[in-house]
């Protein structure tokens, strides 16, 4: 246990003060353009990376950073309690599916960003979203990465524009590293509340033994 402020300072700024700094500076003060309505984007026509007050909003995303903090605090109290195999099989599965939806709501807030300032048909037009409020384009944005991270890809939703493409391509080879981890995850878990019954198994045989 540290009790020195110094070496609680150093220990700090080797371990979670970087991922605090991103996760909490001010990013609306680095463009004078934040003063101004974050929904009026006629002044910046052009490629959504370029418009200043869309890469506001994709840095004010880096907020939720510090949800890996969280996992991590996560894994400390799964360590420090002893609890049954069946309950730390539950708490992985929670933790992997915020994981997952975690890294689903950054690919769905990227999905709408590329189709918020392109001229033509992206996919909100080819879906009957163009004039939909906020809600149902996430709603639709968090569905397409969704089901094309977990390899499901249902087709009702489709890239219509290079840039959608490139960046459906992204979201493809990412799913594919997602499937193998969700996969392999799965089978830790299910493994390690098999050994538990085997070692049950073992015991009562030893028992038996014993008791013959």
């Amino acid at each position: 246990l540290m009790i020195r402020h110094r070496a609680i300072a150093i220990e700090y700024l080797k371990g979670w003060f970087i991922l605090d700094l991103i996760a909490t500076f001010p990013y609306q003060w680095m463009t004078p353009y934040a003063s101004s309505s974050p929904d009026t984007d006629e002044d910046y026509p052009g490629s959504p990376f370029v418009n200043p007050l869309n890469l506001l909003r994709f840095l004010n995303l880096l907020q939720g950073l510090r949800v890996f903090k969280l996992l991590k605090i996560m894994d400390k109290l799964q360590g420090y309690m002893d609890f049954k195999p069946l309950v730390n099989g539950i708490i992985s599965l929670i933790k992997l599916f915020l994981m997952i939806f975690y890294l689903a709501h950054w690919c769905a807030c990227g999905w709408h960003l590329i189709a918020i300032d392109i001229e033509g048909d992206d996919w909100t037009v080819k879906v009957g979203l163009v004039n939909a409020n906020v809600q149902d384009i996430y709603i639709a944005s968090l569905y397409f990465c969704l089901t094309t991270l977990l390899t499901v890809g249902f087709g009702d939703i489709t890239p219509q524009t290079s840039l959608e493409r490139i960046y459906s391509i992204f979201i493809m080879l990412l799913g594919g590293c997602v499937f193998g981890y969700v996969m392999n995850s799965i089978a830790i878990i299910l493994l390690s509340l098999e050994d538990e019954k085997v070692k049950v198994r073992k015991k009562i045989n030893s028992l038996a033994r014993f008791l013959q």
